[in-house]
């Protein structure tokens, strides 16, 4: 999930953003390379992979890729964001990983984890040899330290609510120790990690971009020498790429790791390339300079017109949501029928069919169509601005001004809702931020209300909700909602095996968060799209990020 932190998580283009897309066919080898969670994920994401004109230099297939420049590294246990992930993912891996149809098969395990009865002890065996990248044999004590990396608090890890579970995981976290104890080695291949209570979830995170696996002794050469994991090339993984350039601003290059312990991928080298506008990346895209690129909304209705791109155009369905998001810490919000009269404010298929251009279905509860618990029989959330004009009088308000800050890609969404809203009485002041301080700014609690997608990386509405909304999490996402009540029916959903009074729990906690207490505004489910040229072909979008280890160019068709 990712997250806006999407989930799954937000990012830097719209299209970006909602790249937490539905699990689609795919053969046992179409391996995702850490997938999860997810967050989604927001709400990222990913832009566009291009060609190279010299592609076929030396018979090789090199495969040319752009998109916005995250400036967060390379660190998996550090960013949290669609866009670096899709990088990172090429070079680390985890013990598990989803495949296209939702399928968690091993990685970097020889076989799936065995669970005792109680559901608190996973037994996990490593494959025998994997190579790293340079050139050591990944251990078991590596997995139980990449754990102990992502607990301790230095190192900055974003999603503690992954991992914060295993049993000895809080004295990591508060500092008492470095040594995880519920997390035991046998040997180079075995070890186990006993969680506190059961949490059947725990296996989809051990496929996940919140449970990445690196080499120790690595890591440690670059940091003892005063270097930054994740920057640079200084990057060492298991995965079916090597990275050999990285300059931090316009340039990265992978190369195909020979002695990858899965199946080998297609391409030789994948070049990433930073280009921030999506016109511009549209525009390299029909020129032939990009082999594949997502369509940002604001383009789609020019390019499904078009003769040529209008055929090469993909449609994937997120597992995210868009939303007004409103900072309950904040005065002018704290009156649940202010936020309700946000919410009957704006006209969700208006704006879907005219902002959106049709990439999008208009929302009628906070969680998406394809999670559990998302209730069919719900209409879209209530277009009536007189019923907010009374809301608003009920309330005491006679005048409202609000501030919002969202980046570039959510900006003519923004537009769209201060005109709603000013035809209410409430002025919304639009700040179009940089994406970097956008995300410092919502994750310290800044922003009065923002615009984002929370995008799942598998189909867990209880990660979904307890992300954004329970309260000992509420406030890294800017929401800081609470409620007792909510927090205990989420809180019960985490290990109800019966997966009928799981959904009834997910509906009841929807009800309270988004019909009670009106705690957020959902604005639509996205519509993905990517333009991919006849010649690429395997390529699949997994949920929040790009995925290449499939994607494959004919270089038949190639000119």
């Amino acid at each position: 999930m990712a997250e806006a932190d999407s989930s799954r998580r937000p990012s830097e283009s719209f299209v970006q953003k909602v790249l937490a897309t539905h699990r689609s066919g795919m053969t046992r080898r179409q391996f995702i390379g850490g997938a999860a969670g997810t967050a989604a994920l927001a709400a990222l994401g990913l832009s566009g992979c291009g060609s190279s004109e010299t592609a076929d230099d030396g018979g090789q297939k090199i495969l040319n890729f752009a998109q916005t420049n995250a400036k967060k590294g390379l660190d998996e246990h550090v960013i949290n964001d669609q866009l670096s992930y899709s990088l990172a993912d090429c070079v680390a891996e985890s013990p598990l990983m989803w495949t296209e149809d939702l399928e968690l098969v091993p990685c970097l395990l020889a076989e799936m984890p065995t669970v005792s009865e109680d559901g608190l002890t996973y037994s996990l065996t490593l494959k025998d040899g994997i190579t790293c990248h340079d050139g050591s044999t990944l251990k078991a004590s590596d997995v139980k330290w990449s754990v102990e990396r992502m607990l301790n608090p230095a190192t900055g890890y974003k999603s503690l609510y992954m991992i914060n579970f295993i049993e000895g995981a809080p004295d990591v976290i508060n500092g008492t120790t470095t040594d995880c104890s519920g997390i035991e080695v046998q040997d180079d291949t075995h070890l186990t990690i006993k969680l506190q209570y059961a949490y059947p979830t725990f296996m989809s995170i051990l496929g996940s971009e919140f449970f990445m696996i690196y080499p120790e002794a690595a890591v440690e050469k670059v940091e003892s020498a005063g270097g930054t994991w994740g920057s640079g090339t200084d990057l060492v993984g298991t995965g079916p790429f090597k990275l050999t350039q990285n300059d931090d601003q316009t340039e990265l290059v992978f190369e195909k790791f020979d002695q990858y312990h899965g199946e080998p991928v297609n391409i030789d080298e994948l070049h990433v390339q930073y280009i921030d506008d999506a016109n511009t990346k549209m525009m390299s895209y029909v020129n032939g300079d990009i082999d594949l690129c997502d369509v940002d909304p604001s383009l789609l209705e020019q390019y499904q017109n078009d003769a040529t791109v209008g055929k090469e155009l993909h449609e994937y369905d997120p597992l995210g949501t868009y939303i007004f998001n409103l900072n309950l810490s904040k005065e002018s919000l704290q009156d649940a029928r202010v936020r309700e009269a946000i919410n009957h404010a704006i006209n969700r298929q208006e704006l879907v069919d005219t902002i959106l251009h049709g990439a999008g279905i208009p929302a009628t509860e906070y969680l998406n169509p394809n999670l559990p618990g998302h209730d069919d029989s719900l209409p879209v959330i209530e277009y009536d601005p007189d019923k907010s004009k009374s809301l608003l009088e009920e309330a005491g308000v006679s005048s409202l001004t609000l501030d919002c800050g969202v980046r570039a890609s959510e900006q003519a969404v923004a537009v769209a809702i201060q005109d709603y809203l000013s035809k209410v009485g409430i002025t919304l002041n639009v700040n179009v931020l940089d994406s970097g301080v956008w995300t410092d700014r919502w994750r310290n609690g800044d922003l009065e209300t923002t615009i984002f997608s929370w995008n799942m990386v598998f189909k867990d509405s209880y990660i979904a909700f307890y992300t954004l909304f329970h309260s000992s999490a509420s406030s890294a996402k800017g929401s800081f909602y609470s409620n007792p009540q909510f927090d205990s029916i989420v809180e019960a959903s985490r290990s109800e095996e019966d997966s009928d009074k799981q959904i009834q729990d997910f509906q009841q906690a929807e009800q309270i968060l988004c019909f009670q207490d009106w705690a957020t505004c959902p604005l639509y489910y996205p519509k993905r799209f990517f333009a991919a040229k006849p010649y690429v072909s395997g390529m699949k979008v997994g949920n929040l990020v790009y995925h290449f280890r499939d994607v494959d160019i004919d270089m038949s068709q190639k000119q």
